[in-house]
């Protein structure tokens, strides 16, 4: 969207307001210089159209002066500003060659523009909702005010006229994906494979960047990046360096949606309490019947505060912390490593840098404390982190610096390993068997078939720092 308002400046030298304006009747912009083929004139009383021959040079100097205004912008609340010149004023007294070697020195103002009030006068105090490239020559500007609407056609080199046509309607802009698969993790025969789902409801808006809970077999979904969508319930906040884009401008939001797997089902929640500011790239974990989300980033900062939702009431709450709290920061991992402790790893700050960091954040004293891992040198951002049953953390991928500069990302497929909880006694004596394997081969058949079929696992597999 572009918000905006027609206003109404000074009329330029010379200029008469109009509902058609010519731009140009050359046929192709493309045309040599000084080189235009005859049109003929179209009029009616209402004056439909006038058109008049021209040269290429002058079609780009009207074409050029329309945009200018139209795009100005204005220290007004940020919003895009429409002038008045956008309803007819062009400089009169420009050159052009007619036909075929007939010159004439200067044109007035009845040649270029047609004389019709009923334009402005149904266009004035209009707000500008929506700005289309229909193609390479061609822009559709939808007005708006409380009780009409009205759809404009800037044909490049040829006329301005109102128009019946809509611009098809595009429930999914590009760039982003909106279809809803699952993995099957328990078949019977082993093999996994992905099924798409078709939801019910209305989903939320086209985003990424959003982050999401698990709970009661229901999956609810926070914030994120992406399009303006009308929503009387949150906040969306615009970003405005995103409004050159095609007409569809993005921003963040702190939207809460609820997807129900039992029966597939989009459902809107209204939380109450203190709700976070809109923001994206933020991380998400679930204890209990509580959300916590940590961080993200909204605007030009990376936060780095705590709120937790309440799944059963819809309530928001803000935690907090005492102590020393970690560095705001956006595209880390915040992972439940017990019934009362969540674990933070990585991240981007605000001066982007990656971080490699880890914390633990204990419900029960109110406190953030720094774990001591042995990949304090491998920094991480954008990457996966999940818990096991054993108290360990494992990260997955990722990016290890700058994902924002101009050099190559420095991607990664590492296994990072935390373990963050005592290990149970079975572990222990698992590992106990993988390091004397040699010594106690010839008695693993004592073994139960199912410690015997863990110690053949651990045999196969790569082990990796764990502390």
């Amino acid at each position: 969207m572009f918000p905006g308002r027609i206003s109404s400046p000074p009329y330029c030298a010379g200029a008469a307001p109009a509902q058609y304006i010519l731009l140009s009747a050359a046929g192709d912009s493309r045309a040599p210089r000084g080189r235009a083929r005859s049109v003929a004139s179209e009029a009616s009383p209402r004056g439909a159209l006038f058109q008049a021959p021209c040269t290429a040079d002058f079609q780009l100097l009207c074409f050029g002066y329309f945009r200018r205004y139209l795009l100005r912008r204005r220290s007004r609340g940020g919003n895009l500003y429409a002038e008045r010149n956008f309803l007819g004023r062009t400089p009169a007294g420009v050159s052009a060659q007619v036909g075929a070697g007939r010159m004439k020195n200067r044109f007035n103002t009845i040649d270029i523009r047609a004389v019709i009030s009923e334009l402005q006068d149904s266009l004035l105090g209009m707000r500008v909702y929506n700005v289309y490239d229909v193609d390479n020559k061609t822009y559709l500007i939808r007005l708006q005010k409380p009780d009409s609407k009205a759809v404009v056609l800037v044909e490049s080199g040829i006329r301005i006229h109102t128009t019946e046509f809509e611009w098809p309607k595009n429930m999914m802009p590009s760039g982003f994906a909106m279809k809803l698969f699952m993995l099957n993790l328990s078949t019977r025969d082993g093999e996994l494979f992905w099924e798409k789902v078709e939801c019910k409801g209305t989903p939320p808006s086209p985003k990424d960047k959003l982050g999401v809970w698990v709970y009661q077999n229901k999956l609810i979904y926070f914030g994120g990046y992406g399009y303006f969508r009308e929503d009387p319930v949150g906040t969306f906040e615009f970003d405005e360096t995103s409004f050159g884009n095609a007409g569809h401008p993005r921003g963040w939001n702190n939207h809460v949606h609820l997807l129900n797997l039992d029966s597939f089902t989009w459902s809107r929640i209204v939380p109450t309490g203190k709700c976070p500011s809109p923001r994206a790239a933020h991380a998400c974990a679930t204890i209990g019947n509580r959300g916590y989300t940590f961080g993200g980033r909204y605007r030009d900062s990376r936060m780095n505060d705590l709120y937790y939702l309440n799944f059963d009431t819809w309530e928001w709450h803000e935690v907090i912390a005492q102590g020393v709290i970690p560095l705001g920061r956006s595209w880390h991992s915040l992972t439940r490593a017990s019934s009362h402790t969540l674990f933070l790893f990585g991240g981007f700050t605000t001066d982007k840098q990656p971080l490699s960091d880890t914390w633990l954040y204990n419900l029960r004293t109110n406190e953030w404390v720094p774990f001591q891992s042995c990949h304090t040198d491998k920094p991480r951002l954008w990457h996966t982190a999940c818990a096991s049953k054993e108290g360990e953390i494992f990260v997955f991928g990722g990016c290890a610096n700058n994902l924002l500069a101009h050099h190559k990302a420095a991607h990664s497929n590492e296994v990072l390993v935390f373990s963050v909880q005592p290990r149970s006694l079975v572990r222990l004596c698992l590992e106990t068997v993988i390091f004397y394997k040699e010594i106690l081969s010839g008695s693993l058949d004592c073994l139960p078939k199912h410690l015997l079929h863990s110690v053949h696992q651990r045999f196969a597999s790569v082990n990796t720092c764990g502390s």
